[in-house]
């Protein structure tokens, strides 16, 4: 991340990048925070960092591609912040009544 060209630094004087996850692969747990200003994050093999070690993380922060038909369906176009999903669906849910 920068601000007018020069990099933004966490509290621990590192870079840090806008997207992080709770767990997967690249969690360190003998070894201090990696500087991902003094890593190629653009490797085929990099592993974005992660707070809990396991070998694989367990939910990702991507967009997602969403197509949707029904209630609510009008809020489900093309690419969407996947968390944006819950609330649309419960939105839904609410709407519908069970019979």
């Amino acid at each position: 991340m920068t601000n007018g060209g020069q990099a933004l630094k966490a509290k621990d004087g590192k870079g840090y990048t806008t997207l992080g996850y709770a767990n997967g692969p690249g969690a360190t747990i003998d070894t201090p925070r990696a500087d991902p200003l003094q890593t190629d994050t653009t490797a085929l093999d990099y592993r974005q960092q992660a707070l809990v070690p396991l070998g694989s993380e367990t939910h990702g922060g991507d967009d997602v591609l969403a197509r949707a038909s029904g209630p609510m369906a009008h809020l489900v176009k093309g690419t969407i912040e996947q968390h944006s999903l819950y609330y649309i669906m419960r939105e839904a849910l609410a709407g519908s009544s069970a019979e």
